[in-house]
């Protein structure tokens, strides 16, 4: 099993080794510990040896027992060997000549004289060269995050943007169907059809109708029938015009013909008569001619 620190201690530590081994594996650090971990049967230098090899941290309990441990030294001088990290945990006051040489330079936890308030520093320890590598990678998916929350908040931002201008659109450039402009427009979406019928003789068969049919498209239909009510006044005296005639409207909108009888003068002259003869109507489309207003009546050529 993959282990991350060997705990090396004389036989006399024993208890103390394994205080230090529950305490690091409570903290979720795995150890190698020879009077749990050796395999019976097995040789015993070469669980040692490869126990060391495959650690990353060495942890000695460091004291006067291990003087009279060439087990202990051998291990102490593997892990110099294989430029294992080396922490001496030094449970008592004493230097050994026999250590001084692998030891040199290396940073000693003193834990005298009561060992057991300093697993915690020794827990801190072991993490502090354990986690090395992982801050720096730590570091760099950091920064992947950093920049992926800044590419999402831009998107968003984007996002709102988008859905603010359109609802200014909907809401606030385009004014509701139901109000009305502000001032009326001279051209509109819709044909305005002119009918205009001429009693031009009357007998005991019937009568004789002329009809003459103007269509006015994309104009105002009120507009229409202001001017063409103004110009039937205007020539109403005239006798080129005859005694009867009717006006008629078709405002074609939205695919539904509406018509409106405007002017007529003496109408009975209509009823109850029989018109034996209707000439054909005459379509004249006066939209694009480069006029505004409709014509007037002397215009209309009503014979």
């Amino acid at each position: 099993m993959a282990h991350d620190i060997f705990i090396s201690y004389s036989n006399k530590n024993e208890t103390t080794a394994n205080a230090i081994c529950n305490v690091l594996e409570t903290n979720g650090i795995r150890c190698w510990i020879s009077n749990r971990d050796c395999q019976p049967g097995k040789y015993y230098p070469d669980e040692i040896l490869n126990a060391i090899k495959n650690c990353k941290i060495f942890v000695l309990v460091y004291s006067r027992h291990i003087k009279y441990s060439k087990d202990v030294l051998k291990e102490v001088q593997l892990a110099f060997e294989y430029e294992k990290i080396i922490i001496p945990y030094r449970i008592e006051n004493i230097d050994l000549e026999e250590y001084k040489y692998n030891l040199a330079g290396t940073h000693w936890i003193d834990a005298y004289p009561n060992h057991q308030k300093h697993y915690v520093k020794l827990c801190k320890t072991v993490k502090t060269h354990l986690e090395l590598p992982e801050k720096t990678e730590n570091k760099k998916n950091v920064e992947l995050k950093k920049i992926k929350n800044i590419l999402i908040l831009i998107m968003g931002i984007i996002i709102l943007i988008s859905l603010f201008r359109m609802f200014l659109k909907q809401c606030i450039i385009e004014p509701p169907n139901n109000i009305a402009p502000d001032k009326p427009t001279t051209k509109i979406e819709n044909d305005t059809v002119l009918t205009l019928y001429k009693l031009t003789s009357k007998t005991e068969e019937g009568a004789v109708v002329t009809v003459r049919e103007y269509k006015y498209s994309n104009m105002n239909p009120e507009i229409v029938e202001q001017e063409m009510l103004s110009d039937i006044e205007e020539e109403k005296q005239q006798p080129k015009l005859g005694k009867s005639y009717i006006l008629e409207v078709t405002t074609q909108k939205h695919g539904k013909p509406k018509t409106k009888i405007l002017h007529t003068t003496n109408l009975d002259e209509f009823n109850g008569i029989k018109i034996i003869d209707v000439t054909k109507p005459v379509d004249i489309n006066i939209n694009d001619m480069g006029r505004k207003d409709p014509p007037n009546m002397e215009n209309l050529n009503i014979k």
